[in-house]
Protein backbone atom coordinates (compact mmCIF):
# COMPACT_ATOMS: atom_id res chain seq x y z
CA UNK A 1 0.00 0.00 0.00
CA UNK A 2 1.50 3.29 -1.07
CA UNK A 3 1.83 6.22 1.30
CA UNK A 4 -0.76 8.79 0.32
CA UNK A 5 -2.00 12.14 1.51
CA UNK A 6 -5.27 12.05 3.36
CA UNK A 7 -7.47 14.58 4.98
CA UNK A 8 -7.85 13.90 8.65
CA UNK A 9 -10.45 14.93 11.17
CA UNK A 10 -9.51 16.00 14.64
CA UNK A 11 -11.46 15.37 17.77
CA UNK A 12 -11.97 17.81 20.63
CA UNK A 13 -9.63 17.46 23.57
CA UNK A 14 -9.81 18.83 27.06
CA UNK A 15 -7.97 16.19 29.05
CA UNK A 16 -4.98 17.56 30.90
CA UNK A 17 -4.75 15.45 34.08
CA UNK A 18 -2.06 12.85 34.33
CA UNK A 19 -3.40 9.33 34.25
CA UNK A 20 -1.37 6.49 35.61
CA UNK A 21 -2.87 3.03 35.32
CA UNK A 22 -2.73 1.13 38.58
CA UNK A 23 -3.24 -2.43 37.47
CA UNK A 24 -2.54 -4.54 34.43
CA UNK A 25 -2.94 -8.11 33.25
CA UNK A 26 -1.42 -10.04 30.38
CA UNK A 27 -0.64 -13.40 28.82
CA UNK A 28 0.94 -16.05 31.05
CA UNK A 29 2.45 -14.66 34.23
CA UNK A 30 0.45 -12.55 36.65
CA UNK A 31 1.43 -8.90 36.47
CA UNK A 32 2.14 -6.43 39.22
CA UNK A 33 0.29 -3.14 39.28
CA UNK A 34 3.15 -1.03 40.56
CA UNK A 35 1.00 1.06 42.88
CA UNK A 36 3.05 -0.03 45.86
CA UNK A 37 5.97 2.04 44.56
CA UNK A 38 4.11 5.26 45.35
CA UNK A 39 1.25 4.51 47.73
CA UNK A 40 0.84 8.18 48.64
CA UNK A 41 -0.63 8.89 45.20
CA UNK A 42 -3.11 6.00 45.24
CA UNK A 43 -6.19 8.05 46.11
CA UNK A 44 -5.26 10.76 43.61
CA UNK A 45 -4.88 8.15 40.86
CA UNK A 46 -8.30 6.68 41.64
CA UNK A 47 -9.96 10.11 41.41
CA UNK A 48 -8.17 10.90 38.18
CA UNK A 49 -9.17 7.55 36.67
CA UNK A 50 -12.81 8.34 37.49
CA UNK A 51 -12.39 11.71 35.78
CA UNK A 52 -10.85 10.01 32.73
CA UNK A 53 -13.79 7.61 32.40
CA UNK A 54 -16.27 10.50 32.45
CA UNK A 55 -14.31 12.75 30.11
CA UNK A 56 -13.60 10.00 27.59
CA UNK A 57 -17.37 9.51 27.25
CA UNK A 58 -17.99 13.24 26.97
CA UNK A 59 -15.48 13.74 24.15
CA UNK A 60 -16.02 10.82 21.76
CA UNK A 61 -17.70 13.03 19.16
CA UNK A 62 -15.55 14.34 16.34
CA UNK A 63 -15.51 18.11 16.03
CA UNK A 64 -16.13 18.64 12.31
CA UNK A 65 -14.75 22.19 12.44
CA UNK A 66 -11.34 21.37 13.97
CA UNK A 67 -9.53 20.66 10.69
CA UNK A 68 -11.02 23.69 9.01
CA UNK A 69 -10.02 25.86 11.94
CA UNK A 70 -6.44 24.60 11.78
CA UNK A 71 -6.25 25.13 8.03
CA UNK A 72 -7.25 28.76 8.55
CA UNK A 73 -4.20 29.38 10.74
CA UNK A 74 -0.79 30.54 9.58
CA UNK A 75 2.30 28.36 9.95
CA UNK A 76 3.42 30.51 12.88
CA UNK A 77 0.04 30.10 14.61
CA UNK A 78 0.00 26.35 13.92
CA UNK A 79 3.47 26.02 15.39
CA UNK A 80 2.26 27.73 18.57
CA UNK A 81 -0.71 25.34 18.78
CA UNK A 82 1.57 22.33 18.34
CA UNK A 83 4.08 23.54 20.91
CA UNK A 84 1.31 24.24 23.43
CA UNK A 85 -0.01 20.69 22.98
CA UNK A 86 3.50 19.30 23.55
CA UNK A 87 3.98 21.47 26.64
CA UNK A 88 0.63 20.26 27.98
CA UNK A 89 1.82 16.69 27.58
CA UNK A 90 5.24 17.21 29.14
CA UNK A 91 3.69 19.15 32.01
CA UNK A 92 2.66 15.75 33.35
CA UNK A 93 6.32 14.91 33.81
CA UNK A 94 6.71 18.01 35.97
CA UNK A 95 3.89 16.76 38.18
CA UNK A 96 5.72 13.44 38.51
CA UNK A 97 8.93 15.14 39.63
CA UNK A 98 10.96 15.55 36.43
CA UNK A 99 13.43 18.41 36.32
CA UNK A 100 13.12 21.34 33.93
CA UNK A 101 16.34 20.27 32.21
CA UNK A 102 15.04 16.74 31.62
CA UNK A 103 11.76 18.06 30.23
CA UNK A 104 13.61 20.46 27.93
CA UNK A 105 15.81 17.64 26.65
CA UNK A 106 12.76 15.56 25.76
CA UNK A 107 10.99 18.52 24.17
CA UNK A 108 14.04 19.26 22.03
CA UNK A 109 14.09 15.65 20.79
CA UNK A 110 10.39 15.75 19.95
CA UNK A 111 10.89 18.87 17.81
CA UNK A 112 14.29 18.02 16.31
CA UNK A 113 13.78 17.57 12.54
CA UNK A 114 17.00 15.54 12.28
CA UNK A 115 15.83 12.98 14.88
CA UNK A 116 13.85 10.38 12.92
CA UNK A 117 12.06 9.08 16.03
CA UNK A 118 10.81 12.47 17.18
CA UNK A 119 7.52 14.01 16.13
CA UNK A 120 8.87 16.40 13.51
CA UNK A 121 11.40 13.88 12.19
CA UNK A 122 8.76 11.16 11.93
CA UNK A 123 6.27 13.33 10.02
CA UNK A 124 8.96 14.82 7.76
CA UNK A 125 10.33 11.37 6.93
CA UNK A 126 7.02 9.66 6.30
CA UNK A 127 5.01 12.47 4.70
CA UNK A 128 7.52 14.11 2.41
CA UNK A 129 4.85 15.13 -0.12
CA UNK A 130 2.84 17.18 2.36
CA UNK A 131 3.18 20.95 2.48
CA UNK A 132 4.90 22.43 5.52
CA UNK A 133 1.51 23.58 6.78
CA UNK A 134 -0.07 20.14 6.41
CA UNK A 135 2.90 18.54 8.16
CA UNK A 136 2.37 20.76 11.20
CA UNK A 137 -1.36 20.00 11.19
CA UNK A 138 -0.55 16.28 11.21
CA UNK A 139 1.88 16.83 14.09
CA UNK A 140 -0.85 18.63 16.03
CA UNK A 141 -3.34 15.84 15.38
CA UNK A 142 -0.94 13.13 16.57
CA UNK A 143 -0.05 15.00 19.77
CA UNK A 144 -3.70 15.74 20.48
CA UNK A 145 -4.44 12.05 20.17
CA UNK A 146 -1.62 11.25 22.61
CA UNK A 147 -2.99 13.82 25.04
CA UNK A 148 -6.47 12.36 24.66
CA UNK A 149 -5.32 8.89 25.73
CA UNK A 150 -3.24 10.45 28.53
CA UNK A 151 0.06 8.99 27.44
CA UNK A 152 3.43 10.71 27.90
CA UNK A 153 5.40 11.30 24.72
CA UNK A 154 8.50 9.15 24.26
CA UNK A 155 10.48 10.26 21.18
CA UNK A 156 12.16 6.87 20.74
CA UNK A 157 11.75 3.66 18.78
CA UNK A 158 8.36 3.05 17.17
CA UNK A 159 6.40 5.42 19.40
CA UNK A 160 5.16 8.00 16.90
CA UNK A 161 4.57 5.33 14.27
CA UNK A 162 2.28 3.47 16.71
CA UNK A 163 0.46 6.64 17.80
CA UNK A 164 -0.09 7.67 14.18
CA UNK A 165 -1.59 4.26 13.42
CA UNK A 166 -4.04 4.46 16.32
CA UNK A 167 -4.92 8.08 15.53
CA UNK A 168 -5.98 7.02 12.04
CA UNK A 169 -8.01 4.07 13.36
CA UNK A 170 -9.81 6.41 15.72
CA UNK A 171 -10.61 8.85 12.92
CA UNK A 172 -11.99 6.04 10.79
CA UNK A 173 -14.26 4.94 13.61
CA UNK A 174 -15.48 8.46 14.26
CA UNK A 175 -16.08 9.00 10.55
CA UNK A 176 -18.39 6.00 10.69
CA UNK A 177 -20.31 7.24 13.76
CA UNK A 178 -18.54 4.91 16.18
CA UNK A 179 -17.20 5.85 19.60
CA UNK A 180 -13.59 6.14 18.48
CA UNK A 181 -12.21 3.78 21.15
CA UNK A 182 -9.58 1.73 19.32
CA UNK A 183 -9.70 -1.11 21.88
CA UNK A 184 -13.50 -1.38 22.14
CA UNK A 185 -14.87 -4.87 21.48
CA UNK A 186 -17.70 -3.59 19.27
CA UNK A 187 -15.36 -1.27 17.41
CA UNK A 188 -12.84 -4.03 16.83
CA UNK A 189 -15.56 -6.15 15.24
CA UNK A 190 -16.55 -3.22 13.05
CA UNK A 191 -12.97 -2.69 11.89
CA UNK A 192 -12.57 -6.33 10.88
CA UNK A 193 -15.93 -6.44 9.11
CA UNK A 194 -14.84 -3.39 7.09
CA UNK A 195 -11.17 -4.22 6.72
CA UNK A 196 -10.94 -3.60 2.98
CA UNK A 197 -12.40 -0.12 3.31
CA UNK A 198 -10.16 0.47 6.34
CA UNK A 199 -7.08 -0.49 4.29
CA UNK A 200 -8.00 2.17 1.75
CA UNK A 201 -8.48 4.78 4.49
CA UNK A 202 -5.21 4.43 6.43
CA UNK A 203 -1.85 5.31 4.91
CA UNK A 204 0.26 2.53 6.44
CA UNK A 205 0.77 -0.98 5.12
CA UNK A 206 -1.50 -4.01 5.49
CA UNK A 207 0.87 -5.90 7.80
CA UNK A 208 0.88 -3.07 10.34
CA UNK A 209 -2.88 -2.70 10.08
CA UNK A 210 -3.59 -6.38 10.74
CA UNK A 211 -1.23 -6.39 13.72
CA UNK A 212 -2.89 -3.24 15.02
CA UNK A 213 -6.34 -4.84 15.12
CA UNK A 214 -5.05 -8.09 16.59
CA UNK A 215 -7.39 -8.93 19.51
CA UNK A 216 -5.01 -11.35 21.21
CA UNK A 217 -2.87 -8.77 23.00
CA UNK A 218 -5.65 -6.45 24.20
CA UNK A 219 -5.92 -7.12 27.91
CA UNK A 220 -9.53 -5.94 28.32
CA UNK A 221 -10.93 -8.67 26.04
CA UNK A 222 -12.28 -11.89 27.51
CA UNK A 223 -11.40 -15.26 25.98
CA UNK A 224 -14.90 -15.44 24.54
CA UNK A 225 -14.54 -12.03 22.91
CA UNK A 226 -11.20 -13.03 21.39
CA UNK A 227 -12.76 -16.18 19.96
CA UNK A 228 -15.60 -14.16 18.45
CA UNK A 229 -13.23 -11.65 16.85
CA UNK A 230 -10.97 -14.40 15.53
CA UNK A 231 -14.02 -16.07 13.98
CA UNK A 232 -14.60 -12.83 12.07
CA UNK A 233 -11.01 -13.01 10.87
CA UNK A 234 -11.71 -16.61 9.74
CA UNK A 235 -14.59 -15.34 7.61
CA UNK A 236 -12.35 -12.74 5.99
CA UNK A 237 -9.68 -15.36 5.22
CA UNK A 238 -12.30 -17.68 3.67
CA UNK A 239 -13.78 -14.93 1.50
CA UNK A 240 -11.92 -15.08 -1.81
CA UNK A 241 -13.41 -11.75 -2.87
CA UNK A 242 -11.28 -10.04 -0.22
CA UNK A 243 -7.85 -8.74 -1.25
CA UNK A 244 -5.32 -11.61 -1.07
CA UNK A 245 -2.71 -9.53 0.74
CA UNK A 246 -5.17 -8.86 3.55
CA UNK A 247 -6.16 -12.53 3.81
CA UNK A 248 -2.53 -13.68 3.84
CA UNK A 249 -1.54 -11.25 6.60
CA UNK A 250 -4.49 -12.31 8.75
CA UNK A 251 -3.63 -16.00 8.29
CA UNK A 252 0.00 -15.38 9.20
CA UNK A 253 -1.00 -13.47 12.34
CA UNK A 254 -3.47 -16.20 13.37
CA UNK A 255 -0.89 -18.95 12.89
CA UNK A 256 1.63 -17.13 15.09
CA UNK A 257 -0.86 -16.68 17.92
CA UNK A 258 -2.22 -20.22 17.66
CA UNK A 259 1.28 -21.58 18.26
CA UNK A 260 1.85 -19.06 21.05
CA UNK A 261 -1.30 -20.07 22.94
CA UNK A 262 -0.84 -23.82 22.45
CA UNK A 263 2.52 -23.73 24.24
CA UNK A 264 1.98 -20.79 26.60
CA UNK A 265 2.20 -22.92 29.76
CA UNK A 266 5.68 -24.27 28.92
CA UNK A 267 8.94 -22.40 29.25
CA UNK A 268 11.74 -23.31 26.88
CA UNK A 269 15.12 -22.45 28.33
CA UNK A 270 17.59 -24.37 26.17
CA UNK A 271 20.70 -23.94 28.28
CA UNK A 272 21.55 -24.12 31.96
CA UNK A 273 21.06 -20.81 33.73
CA UNK A 274 24.68 -21.03 34.90
CA UNK A 275 25.75 -20.44 31.27
CA UNK A 276 23.99 -17.06 31.13
CA UNK A 277 26.48 -14.26 31.89
CA UNK A 278 25.08 -10.94 33.07
CA UNK A 279 28.66 -9.65 32.97
CA UNK A 280 28.85 -10.32 29.22
CA UNK A 281 25.39 -8.84 28.61
CA UNK A 282 26.47 -5.62 30.35
CA UNK A 283 29.84 -5.49 28.61
CA UNK A 284 28.18 -5.61 25.19
CA UNK A 285 25.51 -3.11 26.24
CA UNK A 286 28.06 -0.59 27.51
CA UNK A 287 30.29 -0.98 24.47
CA UNK A 288 27.57 -0.46 21.88
CA UNK A 289 24.57 1.14 23.56
CA UNK A 290 25.53 4.43 25.19
CA UNK A 291 25.14 6.12 21.79
CA UNK A 292 22.85 5.37 18.84
CA UNK A 293 25.80 4.08 16.84
CA UNK A 294 27.81 0.92 17.49
CA UNK A 295 31.23 1.01 19.20
CA UNK A 296 30.22 4.23 20.98
CA UNK A 297 29.98 6.15 17.70
CA UNK A 298 27.72 9.16 17.29
CA UNK A 299 27.16 8.02 13.71
CA UNK A 300 23.85 6.20 14.18
CA UNK A 301 24.19 4.55 10.74
CA UNK A 302 27.62 2.99 11.19
CA UNK A 303 28.24 -0.74 10.75
CA UNK A 304 27.14 -3.16 13.45
CA UNK A 305 29.48 -5.94 14.60
CA UNK A 306 29.41 -8.88 12.19
CA UNK A 307 27.13 -10.67 11.38
CA UNK A 308 24.60 -8.08 12.54
CA UNK A 309 23.03 -5.25 10.59
CA UNK A 310 22.31 -1.71 11.78
CA UNK A 311 18.68 -1.18 10.74
CA UNK A 312 19.05 2.57 11.03
CA UNK A 313 20.87 2.31 7.70
CA UNK A 314 17.48 1.39 6.21
CA UNK A 315 15.65 4.21 7.98
CA UNK A 316 14.14 1.82 10.54
CA UNK A 317 14.52 1.50 14.30
CA UNK A 318 17.37 -0.52 15.79
CA UNK A 319 16.26 -0.79 19.44
CA UNK A 320 15.12 -4.42 19.68
CA UNK A 321 17.91 -5.58 17.38
CA UNK A 322 20.50 -4.03 19.72
CA UNK A 323 19.01 -5.45 22.94
CA UNK A 324 18.74 -8.87 21.29
CA UNK A 325 22.47 -8.70 20.53
CA UNK A 326 23.18 -7.93 24.20
CA UNK A 327 21.20 -10.97 25.37
CA UNK A 328 22.80 -13.26 22.80
CA UNK A 329 26.26 -12.02 23.83
CA UNK A 330 25.38 -13.10 27.37
CA UNK A 331 24.60 -16.66 26.34
CA UNK A 332 20.94 -16.76 25.32
CA UNK A 333 20.62 -19.10 22.37
CA UNK A 334 18.55 -18.65 19.23
CA UNK A 335 15.01 -20.06 19.06
CA UNK A 336 14.18 -20.97 15.48
CA UNK A 337 10.91 -22.84 16.02
CA UNK A 338 7.67 -22.41 17.88
CA UNK A 339 5.96 -19.16 18.66
CA UNK A 340 7.60 -15.83 17.85
CA UNK A 341 11.09 -17.22 17.19
CA UNK A 342 14.19 -15.26 18.10
CA UNK A 343 17.28 -15.55 15.93
CA UNK A 344 19.66 -13.67 13.65
CA UNK A 345 21.97 -15.50 11.24
CA UNK A 346 22.11 -12.85 8.53
CA UNK A 347 20.16 -9.88 7.20
CA UNK A 348 18.09 -12.26 5.10
CA UNK A 349 17.74 -14.93 7.78
CA UNK A 350 16.37 -13.33 10.94
CA UNK A 351 13.14 -13.28 12.95
CA UNK A 352 10.75 -10.47 13.81
CA UNK A 353 11.19 -11.39 17.48
CA UNK A 354 14.84 -10.38 17.19
CA UNK A 355 14.52 -7.00 15.53
CA UNK A 356 11.01 -5.58 16.15
CA UNK A 357 9.98 -4.14 19.53
CA UNK A 358 6.47 -5.61 19.43
CA UNK A 359 7.59 -9.17 18.61
CA UNK A 360 10.58 -8.99 20.96
CA UNK A 361 8.03 -8.47 23.73
CA UNK A 362 5.94 -11.45 22.63
CA UNK A 363 9.01 -13.71 22.63
CA UNK A 364 10.43 -12.68 25.99
CA UNK A 365 7.07 -12.70 27.77
CA UNK A 366 7.02 -16.35 26.78
CA UNK A 367 10.65 -17.14 27.45
CA UNK A 368 11.27 -15.45 30.80
CA UNK A 369 9.35 -14.31 33.82
CA UNK A 370 8.01 -10.79 33.39
CA UNK A 371 6.14 -8.02 35.16
CA UNK A 372 4.21 -5.01 33.85
CA UNK A 373 4.18 -1.81 35.90
CA UNK A 374 3.76 1.93 35.56
CA UNK A 375 6.99 3.62 36.64
CA UNK A 376 6.66 6.33 39.25
CA UNK A 377 9.56 7.16 41.53
CA UNK A 378 11.73 4.06 41.77
CA UNK A 379 13.31 1.26 39.74
CA UNK A 380 14.39 -0.84 42.71
CA UNK A 381 12.41 -3.76 41.30
CA UNK A 382 14.82 -4.37 38.36
CA UNK A 383 18.44 -5.51 38.16
CA UNK A 384 21.46 -4.65 35.97
CA UNK A 385 21.07 -6.35 32.60
CA UNK A 386 17.26 -6.30 32.66
CA UNK A 387 15.70 -5.84 29.20
CA UNK A 388 12.66 -3.53 29.17
CA UNK A 389 9.83 -2.85 26.72
CA UNK A 390 8.05 0.50 26.85
CA UNK A 391 4.38 -0.10 26.03
CA UNK A 392 1.51 2.22 25.19
CA UNK A 393 -1.40 3.00 27.49
CA UNK A 394 -4.23 1.77 25.26
CA UNK A 395 -2.76 -1.57 24.22
CA UNK A 396 -0.09 -3.98 25.41
CA UNK A 397 1.98 -3.01 22.36
CA UNK A 398 5.71 -2.39 22.74
CA UNK A 399 7.01 0.79 21.12
CA UNK A 400 10.63 0.77 22.33
CA UNK A 401 13.20 -1.64 23.81
CA UNK A 402 16.19 -0.89 26.06
CA UNK A 403 18.33 -2.55 28.72
CA UNK A 404 19.30 -1.42 32.23
CA UNK A 405 23.03 -1.29 32.93
CA UNK A 406 24.54 0.15 36.13
CA UNK A 407 22.56 0.72 39.31
CA UNK A 408 23.13 4.18 40.78
CA UNK A 409 24.39 4.63 44.33
CA UNK A 410 20.91 5.75 45.46
CA UNK A 411 19.67 2.21 44.74
CA UNK A 412 16.54 3.21 42.83
CA UNK A 413 17.90 4.48 39.50
CA UNK A 414 20.03 3.08 36.67
CA UNK A 415 21.96 3.99 33.59
CA UNK A 416 20.78 2.21 30.47
CA UNK A 417 21.82 1.23 26.95
CA UNK A 418 19.68 1.59 23.84
CA UNK A 419 19.55 2.42 20.16
CA UNK A 420 17.00 4.65 18.42
CA UNK A 421 16.83 6.53 21.71
CA UNK A 422 16.98 10.28 22.39
CA UNK A 423 18.23 10.09 25.98
CA UNK A 424 21.70 10.49 27.49
CA UNK A 425 21.46 6.96 28.97
CA UNK A 426 22.44 8.12 32.47
CA UNK A 427 18.96 8.42 33.97
CA UNK A 428 16.65 5.48 33.30
CA UNK A 429 14.10 6.61 35.88
CA UNK A 430 13.69 9.91 34.03
CA UNK A 431 13.34 8.02 30.76
CA UNK A 432 10.59 5.77 32.09
CA UNK A 433 8.79 8.07 34.53
CA UNK A 434 5.03 7.87 34.01
CA UNK A 435 5.40 5.17 31.34
CA UNK A 436 3.96 1.67 31.33
CA UNK A 437 6.69 -0.95 30.91
CA UNK A 438 7.15 -4.71 30.75
CA UNK A 439 10.47 -5.94 32.12
CA UNK A 440 11.85 -9.45 31.72
CA UNK A 441 13.53 -11.49 34.45
CA UNK A 442 16.21 -12.85 32.15
CA UNK A 443 18.99 -12.71 34.73
CA UNK A 444 17.04 -13.36 37.94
Amino acid sequence: MQLKKKSTKVFALVLSSIIISSSFSGIGNAEKSGETYNDSKENVVERVNEKEDKESKDHETLNENDNKNLEDLSIKELTEVRDNEIDKNLGRLKELGSTDDAIKERRDSILDPSWDFGLVGFVNGNYKNLTEKDKIIKQINIVRYINFINDIIDPSGEYFDAMNQDYQLRNYLLKNDKSGDVVSYENMKFLIENIEDLCKYVDYDTKKLVQNINPNDIESFSDEQRLTINSLFDKVVADESVNKEIRDEIKRMQDEWKTFEETSSIRFYSMARSKISTKKILAYARKHGYTNGYYGSKNEKNNAPKPYHNFKKDGAGDCANFVSQCLHAGGYGFKTGGEFPWYYYSLNKRSAGWCHARFFKYHWMRRAGYETVTVKDTLRFIKPGTPISIIDTKKQRATHTLIATDRHSNGYNFSYAAHSDEGTRTNLLEKLRGKKITYYKTNW
